[in-house]
């Protein structure tokens, strides 16, 4: 897991990251689970809840970076 928060930098825990990843939306867990990568689900909730990145939008995002590293 990426051990950097979206916008702050601050380290997590994996019990954090679990927590924000329980409270996304279940298109993005969905997302997230059959990524190629690991992606931070803080960052991801973060970017959804706080900045107002739309669902469709951050959905469009990890699959334009999952495109990206093939």
């Amino acid at each position: 897991m990426n051990a950097n928060r979206h916008t702050t930098g601050q380290r997590t825990t994996p019990e954090a990251d679990m927590a924000a990843y329980d409270a996304l939306p279940s298109g993005l867990r969905a997302a997230l689970t059959e990524a190629s990568q690991n992606y931070s689900a803080e960052a991801v909730l973060t970017a959804v809840a706080e900045d107002g990145l739309a669902e469709a939008d951050a959905l469009a995002l990890l699959a334009g970076r999952e495109e990206e590293r093939g």
